[in-house]
């Protein structure tokens, strides 16, 4: 898991029938969505393996008493991670807002101002590509009811939880409605461009630029010239002249 979710399933377990939360009241039932969209209650520690955050077929990381809930940590997470442009237009037409090719555009232009420097940071302030409502919707959608390939998930959140790294009391948990978080965070969240490279010696990085140059939709993020520099080395059975920078985009919090 990339955060501390595992940790937060960890101490709720420690304290279930004692803890009792906001919207959800004492906790007495903690489950979670497994494969075949099964449910298995949580048996501390032989079932803690079963809990995991990065599928995202799920929103929900657990159940608290049947409530779905999405896990995060406090401090620098992402909201929903790995956006490709191919399913840009598609989903803002799911979620019918208005004008998808021109937010499209926008989004492409951050993309090349970035690859070519004019813009250095690549975090980018969400309010330079939507409005309140268009990203409220988005937001809401990414990160409890579905994602864009998979669509409706079958295991929506209804509520997430914060937990802080180190977990010693309750307060260290915060539970947010969409809204709340939103509220809270709106100053904190971005559109965060994020690349890979084909060429380079990371399998995972180097499949993952594969597979997005595979899908024409994604072509406008695929560049022919290498901008930024990727961990470790290159790849010595593709040609420097060959190697390509491919974006997609996340939402982070920061």
């Amino acid at each position: 898991m990339p955060g501390n979710e595992l940790e937060i399933v960890k101490f709720l377990l420690s304290r279930k029938g004692k803890i009792v939360l906001p919207h959800v009241g004492k906790v007495d039932k903690i489950s979670t969505p497994i494969k075949n969209n099964l449910i298995s209650e949580i048996i501390y520690p032989e079932d803690i393996s079963l809990v995991t955050s990065d599928n995202s077929s799920k929103k929900a990381d657990i159940l608290l008493n049947d409530i779905g809930i999405s896990l995060k940590q406090t401090g620098v997470s992402f909201a929903f991670n790995r956006i490709q442009r191919e399913s840009v237009v598609s989903l803002f037409k799911l979620l019918k807002i208005k004008s998808p090719r021109k937010i499209l555009d926008k989004l492409d232009l951050e993309v090349d101002n970035f690859h070519n420097g004019i813009n250095s940071s690549r975090s980018r302030p969400w309010r330079n590509i939507f409005t309140l409502q268009d990203f409220t919707i988005i937001l809401q959608y990414l990160m409890m009811k579905g994602s864009p390939n998979l669509r409706e998930s079958s295991f929506p959140a209804q509520y997430i939880i914060e937990g802080k790294p180190k977990l010693n009391v309750n307060s260290d948990l915060k539970l947010f409605t969409f809204e709340e978080y939103l509220e809270t965070y709106q100053d904190n969240l971005f559109v965060a461009i994020r690349r890979c490279w084909y060429g380079q010696s990371s399998k995972s990085e180097h499949n993952r630029a594969m597979s997005l140059m595979k899908k024409s939709g994604n072509t406008k993020w695929i560049y022919d010239n290498v901008s930024g520099t990727p961990k470790g080395e290159w790849r010595d059975n593709i040609a420097e002249s060959d190697r390509k920078t491919v974006y997609y985009i996340s939402i982070e919090k920061k």
